[in-house]
């Protein structure tokens, strides 16, 4: 009996440590019933902590590029645009200063030359152009330099040649 004791004991906690595991694992994490976030919910708290910010905390964490001109699908149109990235924080901002040139403008470049001047004419029209630069942006940029959360269009001219 003595040296079946430990087996028994090892066997008990060895089933009480699975039941544990198991419990966290369907009702919830070690911190409560939280569930994670989606990425839909995490967008919609960045916006929210966005409204929550003054204009001058928003001025510093604003990037410009203006006056980007290029071809649009249609060949026979060219368009003139300026936009306006809001970014996380300060050090965001720099280092996307940093990488607008290198990284941010061919984007907008590649998605304005496959974009048609009636895509862009509408505001829902804008605002799908403002989302897909945000998530192309924000897939290219390094994980260390921050991301972009709001991408608007300052300036707009659509001109046929």
């Amino acid at each position: 009996m003595k040296k079946l004791l430990p087996w028994i004991i090892s066997g008990v906690l060895a089933v009480g440590l699975i039941g544990v595991v198991a419990y966290f694992l369907i009702f919830g994490n070690l911190l409560g019933n939280k569930q994670p976030m989606t990425a839909a919910q995490a967008a919609a708290a960045e916006k929210e902590k966005i409204a929550q910010m003054s204009a001058s905390e928003i001025a510093e964490v604003s990037s410009d590029i203006t006056d980007l001109t290029t071809n649009m699908a249609d060949p026979s149109y060219v368009v003139k645009m300026s936009f306006s990235f809001q970014l996380a924080d300060k050090d965001a901002k720099a280092n996307f200063d940093l990488i607008k040139d290198l990284k941010v403008t061919p984007i907008i470049i590649r998605t304005l030359a496959d974009t048609k001047p009636e895509d862009i004419q509408s505001a829902e029209g804008i605002e799908q152009l403002d989302a897909k630069l945000m998530k192309l942006i924000n897939s290219s940029l390094p994980e260390e330099s921050g991301k972009v959360v709001d991408v608007q269009v300052s300036n707009k001219i659509v001109s046929p040649l």
